[in-house]
């Protein structure tokens, strides 16, 4: 079945459109660049379900997160002596 003529369409003018004029498709794209992270639900769920079944093997993989660790140390002693220092 053929498309109905539309002379919008055929001049190649765009209706007009809430999203187009806030600006939102752009946001959100600009969003989806910067973190990485996809805006979709379709996308989200395609790009980790490619990550978890390309996850790397068990013996290959390096372990430890030696750096973390002490941030998460640090942080916790500093807000228990933040806590103590208050209390007394």
């Amino acid at each position: 079945m053929a498309k109905k003529f539309s002379l919008s369409r055929a001049l190649g003018v765009k209706k007009p459109s809430l999203k187009r004029t806030l600006g939102t498709t752009k946001a959100k794209r600009t969003i989806a660049q910067v973190t990485g992270i996809p805006t979709t639900a379709q996308g989200r769920k395609e790009k980790f379900s490619l990550k978890r079944t390309m996850a790397k093997p068990e013996s290959t993989k390096k372990a430890g997160c030696l750096g973390a660790a002490l941030c998460l140390v640090a942080v916790t002693i500093s807000v228990i002596t933040l806590a103590l220092y208050c209390i007394f």
